[in-house]
């Protein structure tokens, strides 16, 4: 994961929190995470636990979480690209050509996570 797919996750925090904690003793990891935790984590990651809710694996994860950022990204991007076609100044020839470009790149990088899942 890129940083700014980290910067997205509301669990930013938790996951932050994981990558610090020593793995030397493995079994040790649910309860050391948990004693980390405040409150209200705890009773998050408690409950998300019980839930039974599917486990995906950890590439499917990933690329799920890549795509969402890509594409909230892309649509910042849209919505910037209609802003400079609404304006119609000179100068944003230049801008539209720079976000094109952008948004071309994008939307490589989210048919590559596609592929992923």
């Amino acid at each position: 994961l890129s940083e700014a797919d980290v910067q997205q996750l509301r669990t930013r925090r938790l996951f932050e929190l994981v990558l610090t904690m020593d793995v030397r003793e493995p079994e040790r990891l649910p309860a050391d995470l948990l004693a980390r935790l405040s409150e209200e984590e705890r009773r998050w990651v408690t409950g998300l636990t019980m839930s039974g809710a599917a486990v995906q694996p950890p590439r499917v994860c990933v690329a799920e979480i890549q795509k969402r950022r890509l594409k909230a990204e892309l649509t910042a991007l849209n919505l910037e690209v209609d802003a400079l076609l609404a304006d119609a100044q000179p100068t944003a020839r230049d801008r539209l050509q720079t976000l094109q470009r952008r948004k071309l790149a994008l939307a490589k990088q989210l048919e590559q996570t596609e592929d992923l899942t």
